[in-house]
């Protein structure tokens, strides 16, 4: 064994001494001057291009057991774009040129098996690539191999000690078809291999780079780090911690690959070190960011990729990696936005197997900035079939702080703190109609100190304070129920003022709120969906210019919901409810206020009407066609009753229409309604009813065809009533195609009731109503009482009275019982009566009071249809009643009757009359019929002076008694003549009978008749003519106790008649009956017909001696005297 190992140690020793002695041999051989060209010869055969060496030297024995290779001044031009366009650039055929080259070989390793490199080092090396239009490159200058032994060997084992390049290193790129071009030179590159297979490499340089319209300027570059490579694995390469520095930015890159089949990535890690924002846009190329942008910052950049499983290049679509990128707090800046603080840590999970199920999260984004602050973070998955986010987020503004360029950008100065905080989740598939519902968020926002100015003054707002909250899945409990999965949203803010030219709102303690179900089927629209909501304002302040409209709020609240009617899914409930401490509305000359007011209604589906014909004709047409559903058979029978009203519309009255469209009559058939409203005190001030009207302790039911109203106190003007009672037949009367008229049933009572100043006002602003209409008037101001006045005195002159004219299409009972009614200058105590209107008509009924003058009993009605069609009439049963305020209460009587001039005292009166008005409401004299009876006792016909003269001059036995005893006068007005019935009276020792007749022009004939007298006969006076024209003569007396039983008392009678008359036509309807008149039972007395101008009726010459001597007349002068006059 021994002695086979020293043999094969001498063959081994000679071997390698015949191997360094022929490596000496060729080394000795070949010198430069030989060696040089056989280089380049060979280099130019397998090249396609001219290899220009300066000098090639081997040494061996000077640095064995190295074998060193020198060469000086190598350089390749290429000859592949010989033939390329004249475009490319000069330097395009110069491939690589090399200043020196120095290399190593040990020759131990080499003999071992092993390529050894030992210190290489090139000396100012160039390098140019060029890709030309057509894709070839002047790097192509490889020629093919004539043979092709069809097999390769392995790759021997191989080291490498130490690489550098020494001096400057430029490098240029040159790409025609993507328009690229990249120099860099590198200033210093090396690579140590002491401890190989690891291998260390150190570059460093700059570059610049043209990338189509992108520029990259000198960068500062830099590479360093391990490099593993075995040459028994050399498909197999790991680079540990390779640090790659390009200007201030630089990147550790740790990973291991293989070349084997296909390239496969085992690992990788790519840390990018904390580098500041503006450094880290410093080497981003020009062009990719616009010039004016300006980014930067001093905060700290910093990330992290990780490879999760190996990647196979070209069969893998995208890598599995995690991904983080943090921003550590620190100063950014965009174009003019200052951030003071910016921090962000986000993490990506990027799964390259099923990319949907990769994952962003978004840890903490924060930031700050001039006036603006937020903090974010949020989740996102399935980024690819359906996105879902989750996530938080919190912000605020503070307007002052903005930046002042976008502050002078705006149209509008604003100032103040905004603050906003939510949560929410949701995915991208949730945001359609049909599945919104499912997003979740919940979320607040606040306003504080805001204001807003234009800049052109036009508008300007404040807010002190405001907040709103959403949220899409709320839950409310009311008492022990709770309803959740709720959409709700709520605005409260606490005192607003908003101005523009014109238009003034300010409000207090405002809250909106507004809720409805957040569930799959909110999205179906075919169905009702609930949802509610409420307002409330602890004060609201409203002043419009433009119409001079204010409205005044305070501790309002309003609230409704919409909800399935009977559990029906496509009819809905609508319900609403109004309450407020105060109210005031003022608008021209329109004042209006209400307290404590509560109100509901609510709005529901209504019943279809099915009339007795209607019903028949449902029942024959289901007859007819069997197979008809129930909607079809009523829409039948309903066309076939619009087709037979048709004709019947245009000749209805219109005067018992309310003119309403066909869609508001739809409406109001379609839809029911019921509710309440109740108030502790409302007012109305209106120039249509100039006078103070006060609702207090309002308590109103009401539905669709009918109004409740209880226990109601109304003040009007001095008046103070109590009322009770229901309004009918509202809806029907408001849809009827026949004028069903609204039916009014009340109960009236009160303490006071001022028809004077009722009537007034009623007269003023029918004035007031046709003044506006044909001359305009303008509105006043809202504390001006004194410049509303002048305005309805205004009117009031224009139109001292208008006609009342009474509506056709309401049908009224009105119960009444008042304490004291004041009537002209009487009051009226303890009166009752009914009152009806109907048909255009006003009928009392049974009114009766009582006075501190006497008592009434009255029947009346006026008819006032239209304006051009006003008739009255009446009964009245006066008993001890003043006479000087009977003329009062009926100053007509005044004008057909001046005998009752200056009569004083007590009387009983019974009046029936009937007449036309004229549109001033004045009676129409020469339509006037009536029939009064007058009767009274102690009675004062004259007054003191007179009777005084009277008395001495008719010798009164008592000149201190001025009084009848009794009188009773009964006359009637008719085809504007007055008849005054014979009547007789005794006045101290005189007995005395009147009648005779007038005309409406006070053209009269009367005669007194002298039953009793100191005289000792009877005889007559006779008075015609007209109160400035009077004739009295003498006469025989036509009258006596015995003739003056043959009258006929028609008043009483007459009054009874025309009451009733009055009701017959009341209840068949004014138009529809002929004007209600006075049907005497008889004729004039007979003794009235002798009345005239008969000139044989006087006295005798016994009878005329005798009234001279008891001085009643003058004695005749004599027959000289009169010639002398």
């Amino acid at each position: 064994m021994k002695k086979f190992l020293k043999i094969l140690g001498f063959s081994v020793a000679g071997v390698v001494l015949l191997l360094i002695a022929a490596i000496s041999v060729v080394v000795w051989i070949l010198t430069p001057a030989k060696l040089t060209p056989l280089v380049e010869d060979a280099a130019r055969k397998s090249l396609n291009a001219d290899v220009n060496i300066g000098r090639v030297e081997l040494t061996f024995w000077s640095t064995f057991p190295r074998l060193v290779v020198d060469v000086d001044s190598l350089e390749i031009i290429s000859h592949s774009l010989s033939t390329a366009a004249d475009t490319l650039p000069a330097w395009r055929d110069s491939l690589v040129s090399v200043q020196a080259f120095h290399g190593a070989l040990i020759l131990p390793k080499l003999i071992a098996g092993t390529i050894a490199v030992d210190r290489v080092e090139i000396i100012r090396p160039e390098i140019n690539l060029v890709t030309a239009a057509d894709g070839s490159t002047n790097s192509d200058i490889v020629k093919p191999s004539d043979s092709d032994s069809g097999s390769s060997s392995g790759i021997p084992s191989f080291s490498l000690g130490r690489f550098a390049i020494s001096g400057d290193m430029p490098v240029r790129y040159l790409s025609v078809p993507d328009s690229t071009y990249i120099a860099a030179t590198l200033s210093a590159a090396s690579v140590h291999g002491e401890k190989n297979p690891v291998y260390t490499l150190n570059v460093k340089g700059d570059t610049r780079a043209e990338i189509g319209k992108i520029s990259i300027s000198d960068i500062r570059l830099g590479l360093g780090g391990n490099i593993s490579w075995d040459p028994e694995r050399p498909t197999a390469i790991k680079l540990d911690r390779m640090r790659a520095a390009l200007a201030d930015v630089t990147v550790d890159v740790t990973t291991s690959a293989d070349f084997s089949d296909s390239t496969v990535i085992n690992s990788l890690n790519i840390n990018l070190l904390p580098v500041a924002i503006h450094s880290l846009v410093a080497i981003v190329p020009e062009g990719i960011i616009p010039e004016s942008t300006e980014i930067g910052g001093e905060a700290m950049v910093s990330a992290d990729v990780s490879l999760t499983e190996p990647y196979t290049v070209g069969t893998d679509l995208i890598p599995s990696l995690t991904a983080a990128l943090t921003v550590e707090e620190g100063t950014a800046r965009f174009e003019e936005m200052y951030l003071k603080k910016l921090s962000l840590k986000a993490k990506a999970v990027i799964d390259g197997r099923d990319p949907d199920m990769s994952q962003l999260d978004i840890t903490e984004l924060f930031a700050v900035g001039e006036g603006v602050g937020f903090r974010l973070s949020a989740k996102v998955s399935r980024p690819l079939s359906d996105p879902r986010v989750r996530g938080t987020f919190k912000g605020g503004i503070v307007a002052r702080w903005l930046s002042k360029r976008l502050l002078n950008a705006l149209p509008c100065k604003i100032s103040g703190d905004l603050k906003a905080e939510c949560d929410f989740a949701f995915r991208r598939s949730y945001l359609t109609p049909t599945e919104f519902h499912r997003v979740k968020f919940n979320g607040q926002a606040s306003l504080a100190d805001f204001h807003l100015d234009m800049r052109d003054a036009s508008a300007s707002l404040f807010i002190d304070k405001a907040s709103l909250n959403l949220g899409s899945d709320s839950r409310i409990s009311v008492g022990a129920h709770t309803v959740d999965s709720l959409l709700t949203a709520s605005l409260r803010i606490d005192s607003v003022a908003f101005f523009t030219p014109g238009l003034d709102v300010q409000g207090r303690d405002w809250n909106v709120g507004l809720g409805m179900l957040n569930v799959a089927s909110t999205a179906d629209t075919t169905v009702i969906n609930p949802i509610g909501g409420r307002i409330t304002a602890g004060m609201l302040s409203l002043d419009n210019e433009a119409d001079s409209a204010r409205i005044r709020l305070r501790d309002a609240t309003v609230s409704g919901s919409l909800t399935r009617f009977r559990g029906s899914a496509t009819k809905p409930r609508l319900s609403a409810k109004i309450t407020s401490r105060r109210a005031i509305y003022s608008q021209n000359m329109l004042r209006a206020f209400i307290s404590d007011i509560d109100a509901a209604v609510t709005v529901y589906p209504a019943p279809p009407r099915l009339t007795r014909r209607t019903r028949q004709r449902m029942d024959s047409i289901a007859a007819l066609y069997p197979s008809l559903p129930p909607d079809s058979i009523y829409a039948r029978a309903m066309a076939m009753s619009r087709r037979r009203h048709t004709a019947d519309i245009d000749s209805l009255d219109t005067a018992n229409s309310f003119n309403l469209d066909g869609s508001t009559v739809a409406m109001l058939k379609k839809w029911g309604t019921k509710g309440h409203v109740k108030a502790s005190r409302i007012g109305v001030f209106t120039p249509l009813f100039p006078i103070r009207n006060v609702i207090s302790d309002l308590d109103l039911k009401f539905s669709s065809d009918s109004l409740t109203i209880s226990n109601t106190r109304y003040t009007v003007g001095r008046s103070r009533l109590t009322v009770d009672g229901s309004i009918a037949n509202i809806s029907r009367s408001l849809t009827s195609r026949r004028g069903s008229p609204i039916v009014l049933d009340f109960d009236i009572k009160g303490d006071t009731l001022d028809i004077n100043r009722i009537a007034t006002a009623m007269f003023a602003g029918v004035a007031y109503r046709k003044t506006a209409e044909r001359e305009g008037l303008s509105s006043v101001a809202e504390d001006s009482e004194a410049e509303m006045q002048r305005v309805l005195d205004k009117a009031a002159e224009n139109d001292s009275a208008a006609p009342i004219v009474i509506p056709m299409n309401i049908d009224a009972a009105l119960k009444l019982n008042i304490s004291n009614v004041l009537y002209s200058d009487l009051t009226l105590n303890h009166c009752t009566g009914n009152a009806r209107l109907s048909g255009g008509a006003l009928n009392l009924r049974n009114v009766r009071a009582r006075t501190d003058m006497g008592s009434i009993d009255l029947n009346a009605l006026y008819s006032a249809p239209d304006e051009t069609d006003l008739r009255f009439a009446f009964g009245m049963l006066l008993k001890d009643f003043h006479i000087d305020r009977f003329l009062k209460l009926m100053p007509s009587i005044d004008s057909v009757m001046p005998l009752l001039n200056g009569v004083s005292g007590i009387i009983n009166a019974d009046i029936a009359a009937t007449s036309e008005l004229e549109p001033d409401m004045n009676i129409n004299i020469p339509t006037l019929s009536a029939a009064v009876k007058i009767s009274g006792d102690s009675l004062v016909l004259l007054d003191s002076e007179t009777f005084r003269k009277v008395s001495k001059w008719l010798l009164f036995k008592d000149k201190k008694r001025n009084m009848i005893d009794h009188m009773e006068v009964e006359m009637i007005v008719d085809s504007q003549r007055v008849e005054l019935f014979p009547f007789i009276f005794d006045m101290d020792r005189y007995r005395l009978g009147v009648m005779g007749t007038n005309d409406l022009a006070l053209n009269f004939n009367y005669h007194v008749a002298v039953l009793k007298s100191p005289i000792p006969f009877k005889f007559g006076i006779n008075i015609s003519g007209n109160p400035d024209k009077m004739k009295i003569r003498l006469g025989g007396a036509k009258l006596n106790e015995k003739k003056l039983a043959s009258t006929t008392m028609i008043s009483d009678t007459t009054r009874i008649n025309l009451v009733r008359q009055i009701e017959s036509a009341f209840i068949r309807g004014v138009r529809n009956s002929s004007r209600p008149g006075l049907h005497l039972n008889a004729s004039a007395p007979a003794t009235m017909q002798t009345l005239g101008s008969d000139a044989s009726d006087t006295i005798s010459r016994a009878d005329s001696l005798l009234f001279i001597r008891e001085g009643l007349i003058e004695s005749p002068l004599p027959p000289d005297s009169l010639k002398h006059e």
